[in-house]
């Protein structure tokens, strides 16, 4: 049995619901069998270390394998390495090491300083388990992740400001999982104004609630919008606008919270914005979905950590089409990506990606 792997799995149950910290699982094993299983269920909550060894009368001399290298601080929570040391486990083998700066290194140190048989793996799917919070605690804004659903020849609409479904149900049901991972959803006013969507995931109740923001520009947002709408498990919706002068963005002060973020040419200051929602709101992570105005924005100022692209089989080129990314102005076009998975959902195809930033010149 691959032991890593079935803590992976285990930490993905927490999805959705740890922020700010990342997801994390954990398995104790002794002879070759798992006597204690344990993943990070919300935040204030027992970390997966604890949780395992919680399910086992006696760690002695077990071997523990675990997504993310023990904490060595103390949070809301004693330092997981405390309770290892105490539990008198033998070997400790870690995923991938903690980025966070209170512990980065310091509890993997701990352990071996006290005589712990520490395997560090420097795993991918482990590090993939905590992409979005290095990110976070590493940087000053939110994770971001792009989604679009696009033909195969790149189109997402045969003329502009037309609703065309290109997807099926089987993508549908996966967006759903995949919102739920998040914890907010982002899109322009060109989709909310075409479009008109509530944006909401409907898997449930979450420990942190779901937040929806709206990219303002120029163009007149009713509050009867759906995006605007209050829902149980929601905070309000967060509407980002370059100027709060007009009139219709204070009548939308009654159901939304407004962010002021002025940028040079007169349009919304996105890296900004995105520094105060997490200074300020603490929003850890957020998909954006769309539309090619947004994306083209995003992916202009470097601001994509990852990408979620769906294909649908049908093609949609005409002289009135709408390409998926609008025009980029910079040098996002230098940018490196690595794809990384590429699944068939339903007649869909989900290719997924990450991105690298450091290209030299």
């Amino acid at each position: 049995m691959d032991f890593l792997q079935r803590a992976v799995t285990l930490a993905k149950r927490g999805s959705g619901n740890t922020f700010p910290n990342p997801i994390v699982g954990a398995v104790l094993v002794k002879d070759d069998v798992v006597i204690g299983e344990g993943f990070h269920a919300y935040a204030g909550s027992l970390h997966a270390e604890a949780a395992a060894l919680g399910a086992t009368a006696d760690a002695r001399g077990s071997t523990l394998f675990v997504t993310l290298e023990p904490c060595a601080h103390v949070g809301r929570r004693p330092p997981c390495t405390q309770a290892i040391l105490a539990a008198g486990i033998r070997r400790v083998v870690v995923g991938a090491m903690d980025p966070d700066p209170r512990t980065a290194g310091r509890g993997v140190a701990q352990l071996r300083a006290a005589g712990v048989d520490v395997d560090v793996r420097n795993d991918p799917r482990c590090e993939r388990l905590i992409e979005d919070f290095r990110v976070w605690v590493s940087g000053d804004r939110p994770y971001v992740a792009l989604k679009m659903a696009s033909s195969i020849d790149g189109y997402v609409a045969g003329s502009p400001a037309t609703t065309q479904r290109l997807t099926g149900a089987a993508w549908f049901r996966r967006l759903q999982h995949l919102r739920y991972s998040f914890q907010a959803v982002m899109v322009g006013a060109g989709t909310a104004l075409v479009d008109d969507p509530l944006l909401t995931v409907r898997r449930g109740a979450r420990h942190v609630p779901f937040a929806r923001i709206l990219i303002g520009g120029r163009r007149r947002l009713a509050p009867t919008l759906r995006v605007f709408s209050p829902l149980p498990g929601y905070r309000r919706t967060i509407l980002v606008v370059a100027d709060d002068g007009a009139p219709w963005v204070r009548e939308l002060e009654g159901v939304s919270d407004i962010v002021l973020a002025p940028g040079e040419r007169g349009d919304v200051d996105l890296k900004g914005a995105l520094s105060f929602m997490r200074e300020h709101m603490a929003i850890h992570s957020i998909l954006c979905e769309g539309g090619p105005n947004l994306a083209a924005s995003l992916l202009g100022v470097g601001l994509v950590d990852r990408f979620f692209w769906v294909v649908a089989p049908t093609l949609l080129a005409s002289p009135t089409s709408v390409p998926a990314v609008s025009r980029i102005d910079g040098n996002a076009n230098r940018a490196a990506w690595k794809f990384d998975s590429v699944k068939k959902i339903g007649d869909d195809v989900l290719i997924s990606g990450s991105a690298a930033r450091c290209l030299a010149d």
